[in-house]
């Protein structure tokens, strides 16, 4: 056998080339190398697959983003604070209508109809004034602080006669057909209220409604802490302005009403207890010879002095 080798192979000594006689042929390789090159090429690629594995199980990089400039951040706040004033504006909008409805039915169906005189504890603005019967006599505001322009203006434009009082001492009893409180007990503290509804009992006529709207303590806790938390912006500002107090027990235990019904609306949003309570006692009417110097006394038909409040709903809720 004769071999040689190239220059190439001889120089590097990488590869030795040989080269037989051509008294030899060159013969194939035998079955057993080429399963043998093939063992060893799965080998090689069983020996590799793992690092592949691990480099395509590895998680892509997150892209770093850019940290917002404080202008942005400026901008984001101020869209985010003007989004919730505007819906919170609406929400309250949404309310104070709703109330203004639940008012007007309140005053338009239970205020005595055909010359009432009224007196008003909660007159404010005179926004009340264009709830009452159009054949109203008179309406007597009990305010501290009136504006008696507006007032005035406000009795002008709803055709209802007003007059101003500092409060009820001067009041004769048994001389008026309705009170109405709507609000008008708010600002006021647990014995003012008490003295409050003790005069209203007084001037009403027996038989005759006290109907009263008021804020009232909800029973859901986040909305009772948003109360309690006006409640605590208003001491602040020197108000005793009060959204959580219950008056129902304040009227039950007035002397001389009965036969209360009432309903707590809104309850979920603004809650309100709505309500009327009847003056108890007995109706004076002259005798029959109309000199009216004698007076005799009828029983009304209005329940005894032990009574249950009743809740119902009233009309146009």
């Amino acid at each position: 056998m004769a071999f040689a080798c190239t220059a190439s192979s001889c120089v590097t000594g990488s590869t030795l080339q040989w080269r037989l006689s051509p008294l030899h042929p060159v013969r194939p390789l035998s079955s057993s190398s080429m399963f043998s090159s093939d063992a060893a090429k799965l080998l090689r690629l069983r020996v590799a697959a793992p690092a592949l594995l691990r480099i395509r199980r590895r998680a892509p990089r997150a892209m770093a983003l850019p940290a917002p400039t404080e202008a942005e951040t400026q901008s984001f706040l101020i869209a985010v604070a003007v989004t919730g004033a505007l819906s919170f504006g609406v929400f309250r909008a949404i309310v104070y209508f709703r109330m203004q409805y639940f008012i007007a039915a309140m005053l338009g169906r239970h205020v005595p109809k055909g010359g009432a005189r009224v007196l008003d504890l909660g007159i404010r603005e005179g926004r009340n004034l264009y709830y009452y019967p159009k054949d109203t006599v008179q309406v007597i505001a009990v305010t501290s602080k009136p504006n008696l322009q507006l007032l005035e203006s406000q009795g002008v434009n709803a055709k209802v006669p007003i007059r101003v009082a500092p409060d009820c001492s001067k009041i004769p009893a048994n001389s008026m057909d309705a009170v109405v409180s709507v609000y008008g007990m708010a600002e006021m503290s647990d014995e003012e209220v008490a003295s409050a509804l003790s005069d209203a009992a007084r001037v009403l006529k027996p038989g005759k409604p006290l109907i009263y709207v008021e804020n009232v303590g909800s029973e859901n806790a986040l909305v009772r802490a948003a109360q309690q938390l006006i409640e605590s912006i208003a001491k602040v500002v020197g108000s005793n302005y009060r959204v959580t107090r219950d008056v129902l027990p304040f009227v039950q235990n007035t002397e001389g009403l009965g036969d209360l019904k009432y309903e707590t609306i809104l309850g979920f949003q603004d809650p309100h207890l709505v309500g009327i309570a009847i003056k108890q006692g007995r109706t004076p009417t002259t005798t029959p010879s109309g000199i009216g110097k004698e007076r005799v006394y009828k029983k009304d038909r209005a329940p005894k002095k032990d009574f249950a409040p009743k809740k119902v709903e009233f009309p146009g809720q």
